[in-house]
């Protein structure tokens, strides 16, 4: 008879156009401790999210305004999820559109800036989740 509990892991949802960048992420989201989902565009990322995962991560450059479809979406369906952004962009960009996301309603505690590191996508990961659990 096995004594140890299993240990339910995280999800989380992983949205990236480029399939390259979605695979190394999703690898590096699942070293982190959580389980993964991906998707490369919107269609995509609504079948991803039945279940509900406990945080997204996502790429704010993407084809056809997708990324902004995505929020679009989560502040329909007032999905209060952690949103985790994944961009290249000059850090001061990315905080603006943090704090577009931020005054719709929706946390976007964690930046992950690319190029990143595991430990970087650990971090980030873990700050968003706890800052849904403290609030």
């Amino acid at each position: 008879m096995n004594t140890q509990i299993d240990r339910i892991r995280p999800t989380a949802v992983v949205v990236d156009d480029d399939a390259d960048m979605a695979m190394m992420l999703s690898e590096f989201v699942q070293a982190s401790g959580y389980e993964t989902r991906s998707a490369q565009n919107f269609s995509d990322f609504i079948q991803a999210m039945s279940p509900p995962p406990q945080v997204l991560v996502l790429d704010l450059l993407m084809p056809e305004s997708c990324s902004e479809r995505i929020v679009e979406w989560l502040v329909f369906q007032e999905k209060a999820l952690p949103v985790v952004l994944v961009s290249s962009l000059p850090l001061d960009q990315i905080e603006k559109r943090r704090g577009q996301m931020v005054e719709l309603g929706l946390p976007a505690p964690a930046i992950l800036r690319k190029p990143f590191w595991l430990q970087d996508v650990a971090r980030v990961l873990n700050q968003a989740v706890a800052s849904t659990c403290q609030g």
